[in-house]
């Protein structure tokens, strides 16, 4: 993961000060720094180990229709358990966008693309993604190398400012059945409100862990900043206390030094 790789900081913290923050100096500021959110200080500069990869990657879509949505999520959720670290796949349920490589009569249609992404050996990435290539019938698949930085861009077009984009977040530790059923249920639902996403959550709730990846939480979530950190919460509000005891900054999913 990016922080993981994380190698050296520099920090302005909220009282002015610039500090050098690594595994050697300051290293409770560097643990927290690396994923705890940015509340403690602004990072002016950083060292970070790098690792070959590409220049091409073999990564892309391959596109079903929504009607075999229920067979996919359950062969991806047995394919992704066995499948190797230098692949990754998410899963997409939307309408159709008007790509060139999907048909014509297919656009604005309901679709489930497995979106793919293998980081290691071509020749050995193209055995590893046989499998998923060969499940069902797919509209088109258009999984082959591509350039790493242009597949780091390919969704961009879909999180431009003015979108009505509404966000909230479940960890699994299991797909279950009945919760592929609850999301498909939901994502055939076009009733775009706020309301929606609410009731979504509510009812997946069941079938989660109670955590939740900080970065995709809403503004009227502040309530499930400790679930998001768990276990290094009280610790993240130790550094808070210590680097920025008055809240300067706090314009994110906030850990209030005040905080009980």
């Amino acid at each position: 993961m990016t922080i993981d790789n994380l190698l050296a900081a520099d920090v302005v913290t909220a009282n002015g000060e610039l500090v050098s923050a690594s595994a050697e100096d300051h290293p409770d500021l560097f643990w927290g720094i690396r994923g705890g959110g940015g509340n403690f200080g602004v990072v002016t500069s950083f060292e970070f180990r790098l690792h070959p990869v590409g220049p091409q990657v073999l990564s892309g879509l391959i596109v079903h229709p929504f009607r075999a949505a229920t067979s996919a999520l359950q062969f991806y959720r047995d394919f992704t358990a066995r499948a190797s670290d230098d692949l990754s796949v998410w899963v997409v349920m939307r309408k159709a966008p008007p790509l060139p490589f999907l048909p014509e009569e297919v656009h604005g249609t309901g679709i489930l693309a497995f979106a793919v992404l293998y980081s290691g050996d071509m020749e050995q990435g193209e055995k590893e993604v046989e499998e998923l290539r060969r499940f069902g019938s797919p509209i088109a698949d258009a999984v082959m190398p591509h350039e790493f930085t242009a597949f780091q861009a390919a969704f961009d077009p879909l999180l431009e400012p003015g979108a009505r984009n509404y966000w909230r977040s479940h960890n699994f530790t299991a797909f279950t059945d009945d919760a592929i059923a609850t999301v498909l249920e939901y994502a055939g639902d076009d009733d775009r409100c706020i309301a929606w996403a609410r009731q979504f959550f509510d009812v997946t709730a069941p079938h989660a862990t109670g955590g939740v990846y900080v970065n995709f939480m809403p503004d009227d979530e502040q309530d499930r900043v400790g679930a998001a950190y768990g276990e290094n919460f009280e610790r993240l509000l130790a550094l808070k206390r210590k680097y920025d005891p008055d809240n300067l900054f706090r314009l994110n999913q906030n850990i209030d030094p005040g905080s009980l």
